[in-house]
């Protein structure tokens, strides 16, 4: 039979002091970036031992792993309802995703920062960005498949995804590192725009094929 102390298990108990870690690895690392957190930073903003904090990580990175893939899943279970909720053209549907991802850098900043800047370039972070560029093309994805009668698997939609979800990811990391000012009103009406452009054209591609698309080549000039 497990001990109980206080009422708690000492599974309950570990539990808790894991999701105090992660808490508290939230904002020590939103706030002031993997770069410059420390074990003991983390432990006196959980308000827990150190003893404690490798009962349940290795290290600081294994702890900045587990924030940043908790932070993705929390964006994905908030955003992906947002949409399919949305009006049921894809210029709603695209307002709706920007306001919502720009709007989140403002709502959850540390959670922001952990996603879009910290998993640019710091050890096991920057293996597991990937996951923010499939999250991001997933979300690209929905948008445009509830309005354009698109394969799931179709080879145009996820070229463009791809290539829109890692823009997506550069422009919001621009905005939280303040290198791109510009008021939020103007980046979800460009961004906007955009979405529904490129949703336009790979709709256009889809039902004509590659080489209706294709741009008239310019008549060459003869000399002479």
């Amino acid at each position: 039979m497990a001990r109980v102390y206080a009422g708690k298990t000492a599974e309950a108990r570990s539990s808790e002091r894991r999701r105090r870690f992660l808490d508290a690895g939230v904002k020590v690392i939103g706030e002031r970036g993997l770069a410059d957190a420390t074990v003991r930073g983390v432990c006196e903003a959980a308000g827990l031992s150190t003893r404690f904090f490798y009962e349940s990580f290795d290290d600081l990175e294994q702890l900045a792993l587990a924030v940043y893939h908790e932070c993705v899943a929390s964006a994905a279970d908030s955003l992906f309802p947002a949409i399919a909720s949305a009006g049921a053209t894809q210029r709603e549907k695209a307002d709706t995703a920007m306001r919502l991802l720009v709007g989140y850098l403002d709502e959850e900043p540390e959670r922001a920062r952990i996603v879009f800047i910290e998993s640019l370039g710091i050890g096991a972070l920057s293996a597991s960005r990937r996951q923010t560029t499939r999250l991001l093309a997933a979300f690209v994805m929905s948008i445009a498949q509830d309005v354009y009668p698109l394969s799931e698997v179709d080879p145009g939609l996820q070229v463009a995804a791809t290539l829109v979800a890692g823009g997506v990811a550069e422009l919001l990391a621009s905005l939280l590192d303040g290198s791109l000012d510009l008021p939020r009103a103007e980046v979800i009406r460009h961004g906007a725009d955009l979405l529904v452009a490129i949703g336009e054209a790979v709709s256009a591609l889809a039902a004509g094929g590659a080489g209706a698309a294709a741009p008239a080549r310019p008549a060459t000039r003869r000399r002479g």
